[in-house]
């Protein structure tokens, strides 16, 4: 029986999760200028809103409007802007945008850039061109659109290489208030609290690479000692590589960073076959791909920014996230399999040998689709 739940529960991420269908949050970046927002640019993936995608959902295929949806794909920017008019009165009245002082400000949407027809397995990021009818005493905003249109990153730039603000509100959330002409109001603590969760988030539940890697490294030894050797190496190295992508140091193109994760985890299932025990090479390969994971998270981060108050602090704040995403992972692991099967006499043949080879074919698909995007 365990060995049928264990096969059952990795075949299902097999099935259910292709980067090419990944719902992603739509960021919108404001620029002022004489105290008012001058510039709105949203990005969205216009086909998932028109097709109606819930943000429920992992990716666009389970929904039952993935048809509708892979129509849309494979049209040229000209008709998906003719489609976009037809469903611009019913996006515009999702938006609910306010002064500080609870003031209405109205949005007013048009097509900016809609990129051309490419690998339709690929989601394309619109650009719209969002009008507000700014009013002159307003101070400052608050950001809310229907819980229907999924997560949003709110960046608002003055000037400068940083922002004002940065933020990822949640589907259906209100955003901090945001103070026009002045850097970020966000207190320390909220900074902290924000960016906590946005690095959790990436890896609980959207890091499904990352959390195959970690639970690829568990397989090998449940055992407290090596696990905590494993993943201690793993946290080091990621977390060296996240401060020197983000503060633009280390640059390499997100593509490859991403078919290389996927690589990463499909040599570790590898090592998990053809060895039983946690050698000191093993540690250094560890190292390596940890810097590898590094720079994925930290292209997670310069697309949500980080706020010139408290750079610091939200920059290591992210990564605390990070951490506790993966402690989160590696204890339901410990809880669902290590607690009864790790000292069975047929661990290694029912849960450890099979395990990889599922998390192997999930991330050798991933291989090979990331790769179809360098």
């Amino acid at each position: 029986m365990s060995v049928k739940i264990t096969l059952l529960f990795l075949l299902s991420l097999i099935t259910s999760v292709t980067v090419a269908h990944e719902l992603r949050p739509s960021i919108i970046n404001m620029t002022v200028t004489d105290n008012a927002i001058k510039t709105t640019r949203l990005m969205v993936n216009l086909e998932s809103l028109i097709a109606g995608i819930e943000p429920e959902h992992e990716n666009t295929t389970e929904s039952e409007n993935s048809e509708q949806y892979e129509q849309l794909r494979t049209l040229t920017p000209e008709q998906l802007a003719e489609a976009f008019e037809t469903f611009k009165p019913s996006f515009e009245s999702l938006f609910n945008l306010t002064t500080l002082q609870g003031e209405s400000i109205p949005v007013l949407a048009s097509i900016g850039n809609i990129p051309a027809v490419g690998d339709t397995r690929v989601a394309r990021d619109t650009e719209l061109l969002l009008a507000l009818q700014w009013p002159e005493q307003a101070l400052g905003f608050k950001w809310q659109w229907d819980a229907s249109l999924g997560d949003v990153i709110v960046r608002v730039n003055s000037g400068g290489n940083t922002l004002d603000h940065a933020e990822l509100v949640r589907q259906g959330d209100q955003s901090d208030a945001v103070v026009i002409g002045t850097v970020s109001q966000a207190s320390l603590g909220e900074v902290v609290i924000d960016y906590l969760k946005s690095g959790f988030v990436h890896i609980v539940p959207r890091g499904l690479d990352h959390i195959l890697f970690v639970i690829a490294i568990f397989l090998m030894s449940p055992a407290w000692r090596p696990l905590l050797w494993q993943i201690s190496v793993f946290t080091v190295a990621h977390s060296i590589t996240l401060v020197l992508g983000t503060i633009g140091i280390i640059n390499l193109s997100g593509p490859w960073v991403e078919a290389l994760i996927a690589a990463s985890i499909v040599w570790l299932c590898i090592e998990n076959i053809i060895s039983n025990k946690v050698q000191q090479r093993r540690l250094w390969v560890i190292f390596v791909f940890g810097l590898l994971h590094g720079l994925g998270f930290a292209s997670v981060l310069l697309q949500v920014g980080l706020t010139t108050s408290h750079y610091m602090a939200a920059l290591v704040a992210f990564n605390v996230g990070v951490e506790i995403g993966q402690i989160v992972v590696v204890g339901l692991c410990l809880l669902l399999i290590a607690s009864w099967a790790s000292s069975k006499p047929w661990y290694r043949t029912r849960i450890v040998m099979p395990g990889s080879l599922a998390i192997a074919a999930v991330a050798g698909f991933w291989v090979v689709e990331r790769l179809q995007l360098v």
